[in-house]
C-alpha cells in the first residue's frame, strides 16, 4: 500500500466507528480528508438493502446479525452532488467507503494487521499485463463514472416496482483469508453488498440481501 501514490493514511478510532454503527442514525454527514483536501460526505441510511442478511455455513450451521454492530450509508460528496456517489458502511468496528468523484474512483479500507487505514484512488494501483475484451464505460459529461440519480439515493424512486434479491456464496479461501473468522466474512459480505446495492439504485434498481453462504470448509466441487 507504501506504494500507491496521492494515497492517504489515517486512524479511525474503532469506539468512534461503533458508536455511529449502535446510533445507526437515517443520516450522516462525515468529513474525509482526499489527497486534494477534506469534503463532506452527506449519507443517508441504507438499512433496507439488508432486510435478509442472514449466514449459513457450508458446515451446515447458520447465523444471523444478532451480535454484529453495524451500519451501512449511501449518498454523495457535498456541492459535487451531480458528479459524485459514495458507499459507506461501518462494522463491529471497522469502515469501508468507495467514493466516486469528478473521474476519480476513491477505495477506503483497514490495512491489514494495523489499526490503520488507506484511502486511495483505484486507477493508481501497480497495473498488471492484463487484456481485457470490454471496453470501460464512457465517462459522464463531468467526467464521473457515473451519471448520479440522487432521486433514486435519497427518495427511493426507481425504475421497477419490485425489489430484486441478491444471493451471495463466497469461497473457502476467502474464509481461510480472514483467518476463519464468520463475522469479517460476514462484513467483507455487507460491504460489498452495500457497494453493489448502491450502484444498482443509482440505475434505478433497488436490490436486497437475501442470503449469504459461506464456505467454511474445502468446496466439494468436483473437476471434469
Amino acid at each position: 500500500e507504501k506504494n500507491i501514490p496521492g494515497a492517504v493514511y489515517f486512524f479511525f478510532y474503532r469506539n468512534r466507528a461503533m458508536e455511529i454503527s449502535q446510533k445507526n442514525t437515517p443520516t450522516l454527514s462525515l468529513e474525509v480528508i482526499l489527497e486534494t483536501g477534506p469534503v463532506i460526505l452527506d449519507l443517508i441510511n441504507s438499512e433496507g438493502s439488508f432486510d435478509g442478511f442472514n449466514v449459513k455455513l457450508a458446515s451446515g450451521s447458520s447465523s444471523g446479525l444478532n451480535t454484529d454492530t453495524y451500519a451501512f450509508y449511501r449518498g454523495v460528496v457535498r456541492r459535487k452532488e451531480s458528479e459524485s456517489l459514495v458507499s459507506l458502511g461501518f462494522y463491529n468496528g471497522e469502515v469501508s467507503a468507495m467514493i466516486s468523484i469528478a473521474n476519480q474512483n476513491l477505495v477506503l479500507g483497514k490495512m491489514k494487521d494495523v489499526e490503520r487505514y488507506i484511502l486511495y484512488d483505484e486507477k493508481k494501483l501497480p497495473q498488471k499485463n492484463i487484456n481485457c475484451g470490454t471496453p470501460d464505460r464512457p465517462a459522464g459529461n463531468k467526467g464521473s463514472a457515473y451519471n448520479v440519480n440522487t432521486n433514486a439515493l435519497y427518495a427511493g424512486r426507481t425504475s421497477l416496482t419490485k425489489c430484486v434479491k441478491l444471493y451471495y456464496e463466497t469461497e473457502y479461501d476467502i474464509y481461510t483469508s480472514f483467518d476463519n473468522d464468520v463475522a469479517r466474512v460476514r462484513s467483507y459480505v455487507g460491504f460489498l453488498h452495500n457497494q453493489v446495492s448502491t450502484l444498482y439504485l443509482n440505475e434505478g434498481i433497488k436490490v436486497t440481501l437475501n442470503s449469504t453462504f459461506v464456505w467454511d470448509r474445502a468446496e466439494s466441487y468436483t473437476s471434469s
